[in-house]
Order: C-alpha cells, then structure tokens, then sequence
C-alpha cells in the first residue's frame, strides 16, 4: 500500500529495513546511490547491539522508498562508518554510516539539497 503524499516528505527519505522487513530508522539520498544514516540504525537493521560493530559491516543494508513516485527497495552496502566511541569524548562526526545503493532504481530521484 502506497503511504498518502504528505508534501513535506520528499521522495529522497528512505526507510532503513531490520531483518523483519520492518523500518528501524532513516535516512536520506544525498547523492547519486548515496543514502546517509547513523550507524545505530544500521546495527539496529543487523539486529546487533548499538556500539557493538566497530569495523565497517560486510552485510548488506535494505533501505526502502517509501515516497517515491513508485515505491521500491534495495540491498545497500556500508562505504563509510564512523560508530559511535563512547571511550572517547563524543564529536559531531559519530553515529554516521554512507550507504551506496545496489540497485540503480534511484538513479530517477535527484539527491536532497
């Protein structure tokens, strides 16, 4: 089922997926094939505990658009991860993962500015 067009949701939100097909956050296409999100979400699609995975993870990552002209999904991989370090005093630059789509069905949907 299509979600009602709400004009403050853009086509460029994406829905990050758990193992359950069920969003566990977002994130956002900020250029071509490029989603960012926080790597808490992403542990959280692996189903892992947050601050558990320090190195980039190897599994892929479902991201859904759900406001796109036609909704779709695809298999993304990590190409940055910066987790969160709680033995270091936090910075503005934690919590952030870059996801590179597999699929080129975003290829239509021009990045958030």
């Amino acid at each position: 089922m299509k979600p009602t067009r709400n004009p403050k949701l853009v086509p460029q939100y994406v829905a990050v997926l758990g193992k359950d097909h069920l969003p566990v956050g977002g994130g956002c296409l900020v250029a071509k094939r490029r989603v960012v999100t926080c790597a808490h979400v992403v542990e959280a699609a692996m189903g892992v505990a947050q601050g558990s995975v320090r190195d980039a993870p190897k599994a892929a990552i479902t991201v859904y658009f759900p406001f796109a002209d036609e909704p779709f999904s695809s298999d993304c991989r990590v190409l940055l991860w910066n987790p969160v370090d709680d033995s270091f005093p936090r910075d503005e630059n934690e919590d952030l993962a870059l996801l590179e789509l597999v699929s080129d069905r975003a290829d239509s949907i021009q990045p958030i500015e």
